[in-house]
């Protein structure tokens, strides 16, 4: 169960008039890793990504956000 698609989408929309959509990716991202879990797990990786799919981003903003982490993680 979950929030269908297009209901999704017209909430990120709304939302996203007002905010930068890959400042927004990455706070939800900071959010959901919060508990040290480490994007060099695929398994974490894939359960992320899925995620934030979920919540309305377009998978091209998330998979840079997952990019732009893991290498912070490896700094």
């Amino acid at each position: 169960m979950g929030v269908a698609r297009d209901v999704a989408r017209a909430a990120m929309a709304e939302v996203l008039a007002d905010n930068d959509e890959r400042d927004l990716v990455d706070r939800t991202l900071t959010r959901r890793l919060r508990h040290g879990e480490s994007l060099d797990d695929p398994a974490v990786r894939a359960r992320v990504y899925r995620f934030l799919l979920g919540q309305g981003f377009d998978g091209d903003r998330v998979s840079g956000a997952l990019r732009r982490r893991g290498s912070r993680e490896t700094l």
